[in-house]
């Protein structure tokens, strides 16, 4: 062996044992005592937290069993179809009043259609004529269309006629010629043109020209009467027969039918009542009559 050999180590010192179980290690000073959990901040926490639990359990306790449906989630369906959203009903508006309906006028009634057949004869706006006396009258407008002709005078029965002229102021067939008081009607320009009257008179008189669709209508099957001079529309269809009776007094009495033409049904000075043919396809019937007289349709 050496005599350079390394030096044992140096002994620790010695000390003294420790004093107790809570000495602290290298000194001979007692250790101090640890605190408690439950007095530590974070044990204070824990016995607060603890406490409101046990508080809210006893407030709200949790033995309700929970919606299992809820739990479960939504059902294929409600997954299908979105959730609507509630709608907020407002305050029911009253309806608004409604406005009072106008009465609808009531149509005019519509005139009875003109049958392609039927026949509607002018009219006339003529203003009556009067005088008194003997006159000449010409017209501001000829008669060229078929009409009729109401005549009045010779109340002083005195010599009374009237007769319509043509445009050189000729005299046409006489309308009237009698020496009694006169109101009849008679027909005007069926056959001429008429642009005025010549009248023999003493006394007023007064013509007055009228539509044919003012003259009376006799039908088949219907009668009629009258007392003086006339003019009749005529309904037939076909071949008719009259029973006639007039002229009581034995005067002249003539009934003629027109239908394109003039016709003679009766002409006579006899009282007459007999029996005739009316043509077919008559329109009008004119009659001369002093007195009563009667025309029936068979």
């Amino acid at each position: 062996m050496s005599d350079h050999s390394p030096p044992p180590p140096p002994e620790p010192p010695e000390s003294d044992p420790p004093a107790g179980p809570f000495a602290r290690a290298g000194t001979s000073e007692p250790a101090q005592p640890k605190k408690a959990w439950w007095k530590r901040w974070w044990g204070v926490t824990l016995i607060v937290f603890a406490l409101l639990v046990v508080i809210i359990a006893i407030v709200d306790p949790a033995d309700e069993e929970p919606d299992t449906a809820a739990a479960e989630g939504p059902t294929e369906e409600a997954a299908e179809e979105p959730a609507e959203a509630p709608v907020e009903e407002g305050p029911a508006e009253e309806p608004a009043p409604e406005a009072a309906e106008e009465p609808e006028p009531e149509p005019e009634p519509e005139p009875d259609p003109v049958e392609e057949d039927e026949f509607v004869w002018p009219e006339f706006t003529i203003e009556p004529i009067s005088g008194s006396g003997d006159d000449f009258v010409l017209l501001d407008t000829p008669i060229t269309l078929a009409g009729t002709v109401a005549v009045t005078g010779n109340s002083d029965a005195r010599f009374f006629a009237v007769r319509p002229v043509d445009e050189d102021g000729e005299p046409l067939r006489s309308l009237v010629s009698t020496t009694e008081p006169y109101d009849g009607l008679r027909p005007l320009a069926f056959t001429d043109d008429v642009h005025g009257f010549e009248v023999e008179a003493t006394g007023s008189w007064t013509i007055t020209i009228r539509s044919l669709n003012d003259a009376r209508m006799l039908e088949a099957g219907g009668s009629i009467e009258g007392d003086s001079d006339d003019v009749l529309l005529v309904d037939i269809d076909g071949l008719t027969v009259a029973n006639i009776v007039g002229n009581e007094q034995e005067r002249f009495f003539a009934i003629r039918a027109w239908n394109g033409g003039r016709g003679s049904v009766v002409s006579t000075t006899d009282a007459y009542d007999g029996t005739v043919r009316i043509p077919p396809d008559t329109l009008i019937l004119d009659i001369e009559a002093v007195g009563p007289w009667s025309i029936d349709l068979e």
